[in-house]
């Protein structure tokens, strides 16, 4: 006799279906979900500045550099005839370090599981410090090209171009957007620059908008940006540093930097402290490690640029 016999073949099918894996209080609570032994990493911006070849100091405090701010100029002269003297003139560039901190605090009992294999990461410790010096590269880099140049952050570099090197775009026609591309290497040239090592700076979207860019007969404009990364003779470095959203609107911004002429100050390396002992703030509150049970890793380094 078959349960159909007895219940009917309406009961049997309901039994069938009482005990099933997507239900968690019917039988998903007996499955015990396994963890892969690797984590997908977040994603960050690319870092350019320190690819761009810089002169690289180390700098314990403030850096006094001098520099020549003019020269006297010579004359073709008769026979006779005195010259004028001329002088020189001489100003200075400070770098003062700025300190750039990161921190994370977790769970001690956390970091206990994750050791004896019971966390998708086992080291989770390492992982951490792992990620916070990317974050670190990544902060740091965001100062170097864009820093407000306030009392505790570096002035970046597109704030230290000459109010003359800023340019708005004359166009969006191919012919208009070269000359505005080729006015700015040429804004070095005429200053005395020799550019050794120039970089363009700009976000992808720039990069490729300029890479599908075509002449009246429908050739590309710019093929080596696509065939070796490079515009005008010059590496293209992009990176989502550089926002996309400027004047309120979808605007953006492309520099051109002679790499060598970029001085970046180490004020200390990158310093990794652990601590379970103390306190760490969070908004205006205080916590104690200890009492909560918590492991600080904080990472401290300091340049100036």
């Amino acid at each position: 006799m078959c349960s159909s016999d007895l219940y009917g073949e309406e009961a049997a099918t309901v039994v069938k279906a009482t005990h099933q894996l997507t239900n968690y209080a019917t039988g998903g609570a007996l499955s015990l979900p396994d963890f892969a032994e690797t984590i997908i990493e977040g994603l960050e911006n690319v870092t350019v500045v320190r690819r761009m070849q810089p002169q690289v100091l180390s700098v314990p405090g403030a850096l006094i550099i001098p520099r020549e701010t003019s020269a006297p100029s010579g004359s073709w002269l008769g026979e006779n005839t005195a010259g004028t003297p001329g002088v020189f003139g001489f100003g200075d560039i400070k770098l003062d370090p700025k300190r750039l901190v990161i921190e994370s605090v977790i769970s001690r009992r956390l970091l206990d599981v994750a050791a004896r294999g019971g966390a998708a990461v086992r080291n989770l410790e390492a992982y951490v410090v792992k990620r916070l010096r990317e974050k670190t590269a990544v902060n740091e880099d965001a100062g170097f090209l864009r820093g407000a140049g306030t009392e505790f952050a570096p002035l970046g570099i597109r704030y230290q171009a000459v109010a003359g090197n800023v340019n708005a775009i004359s166009g969006t026609t191919a012919a208009q957007i070269e000359a505005d591309l080729r006015s700015l290497p040429l804004k070095l040239e005429t200053a005395n620059i020799v550019v050794q090592a120039g970089y363009w700076i700009m976000p992808p979207r720039t990069k490729a908008h300029l890479a599908t860019l075509r002449d009246a007969i429908g050739a590309r404009i710019y093929e080596s940006i696509d065939e070796n990364g490079t515009l005008l003779g010059y590496s293209i470095l992009t990176t989502n540093q550089i926002p996309t959203n400027l004047g309120g609107g979808t605007e953006t911004e492309i520099s051109f930097v002679n790499g060598p002429s970029i001085i970046v100050g180490n004020g200390s390396d990158a310093e990794v402290r652990v601590s379970i002992e103390g306190s760490y703030q969070s908004g205006a509150e205080h916590y104690s490690l200890v009492q909560r049970d918590r492991k600080s890793t904080r990472l401290n380094s300091s340049h100036g640029y």
